[in-house]
């Protein structure tokens, strides 16, 4: 009360407050504290350090590892993948290419074949009809040629969006689909090793390991779904502070107070509803399937190279003997125009003598292509890197 106040108005005072002079007291000792302050302010930051998990994150990381592993033999498959896609591409344009030149020298022979008829009928030995089916024959080229010129432009421009080329570039083909070029003789030379010879570097594709690493990761699924047997323990800390001014404004420095803690979390999942149960048995599951998929890859390999090794040795054979088969095919092309010019060959002769011509130097080029894209799928299947190539004798 009030000292200066009369007597009589200090002891109301004192009557009146005495009944609630203990609650009075009470809210003065926590007048200090954050129970029912109008301003509180608080910062904090919670740490927790997992020091065991069952096996779970020693298997997360093994696996992430494993992933890491499969990508790079996916990047390295997918390069190799690129690579036979371009091979393929300049195969084929330099087959468009020739094949362009051989409809071309047919037309020259037609051309040729032609004027001697004419000379024949201005002298008298052939008939208006012989010079009719000569030109005839001539135009009916023309067509072929017209298409296979169409075939090498298309090439060519698919193989310079293969190889992220500008339209407009001019490309220059080096390979000549030519029995005596000293590429073909190479091409000829090659022999690629047996399966048995290549079962080890087989092993090693790229696609192979991808696929390995991929059952291992599958493997270290299992054992994180088996780590939610066990308890997950970990250390935590927090540290907070706090301030309760008395307005609304922020609190200064001398206002804030030190709160922390460190202790040890003990998590252990005692019934779950048969759930890890069923999550083992899916992630075994998956590492069946992705073994399956392994053998299954594993003998796809060994087909692709086989495959290769007959495509190698068929082409190879037909590379002999369309060599031979074009020379005959040239002198019986000569004989027959000759002995039209002596009358005694039919000009259907004639025609059906460039025609087997043609059809043997067509069937020569595409002997060379396909020993060519035979060789490229054998590297491929070997895991050859791109910046190599077979060898005459390996």
């Amino acid at each position: 009360p009030d000292p200066s106040a009369p007597l009589e108005e200090r002891v109301g005072y004192l009557e009146d407050a005495a009944p609630i002079l203990g609650l009075s007291g009470l809210g003065s000792l926590f007048s200090n504290m954050p129970f029912g302050q109008e301003h509180t302010w608080i910062g904090g930051i919670s740490v927790t350090q997992p020091i065991f998990a069952g096996g779970r994150i020693k298997s997360g990381m093994d696996a992430a590892s494993a992933a890491a592993d499969a990508a790079r033999a996916a990047l390295e498959e997918t390069v190799h993948d690129v690579a036979v896609q371009v091979k393929e591409a300049y195969y084929g344009a330099v087959l468009a290419h020739r094949t362009v030149e051989i409809v071309e020298a047919s037309v020259e022979l037609a051309e040729a074949h032609l004027e001697q008829v004419r000379l024949q009928f201005d002298a008298g030995r052939a008939s208006e009809l012989e010079v009719l089916r000569a030109e005839v024959e001539r135009q009916n080229l023309q067509p072929q040629l017209v298409q296979a010129r169409n075939a090498r432009d298309l090439a060519i421009l698919n193989l310079k969006r293969l190889v992220n080329l500008p339209m407009d570039a001019a490309v220059e083909l080096t390979t000549e689909l030519d029995a005596s070029s000293a590429e073909a003789q190479r091409l000829a030379s090659i022999a690629l090793p047996s399966l048995d010879e290549a079962a080890t570097r087989l092993q090693r594709r790229a696609a192979l390991r991808a696929a390995e690493d991929f059952v291992e990761v599958r493997r270290e699924q299992v054992n994180i779904a088996k780590g939610s047997y066990l308890p997950t323990v970990a250390l935590t800390g927090n540290l907070s502070r706090q301030a309760f001014p008395s307005s609304g404004a922020f609190p200064g420095s001398d206002d804030w107070r030190d709160d922390w803690s460190v202790g040890v979390a003990v998590q252990w999942s005692l019934f779950d509803g048969f759930k890890r149960e069923a999550e083992i048995d899916a992630a075994r599951s998956e590492v069946r399937q992705a073994e399956l998929q392994l053998n299954q890859l594993r003998e796809g390999v060994r087909l692709e190279y086989e495959q290769a090794l007959g495509e190698l040795r068929r082409a190879q054979e037909q590379v002999t003997a369309a060599a031979t088969n074009v020379e005959q095919a040239e002198r019986v092309y000569d004989l027959t125009e000759l002995r039209y010019r002596e009358g005694v060959a039919t000009q259907l002769d004639v025609s059906n003598a460039r025609l087997a011509l043609q059809q043997a130097r067509l069937n020569q080029v595409q002997a060379f292509h396909d020993a060519y894209l035979a060789v490229a799928k054998a590297e491929r299947a070997l895991g050859i890197p791109v910046d190599q190539t077979v060898r005459p004798g390996r």
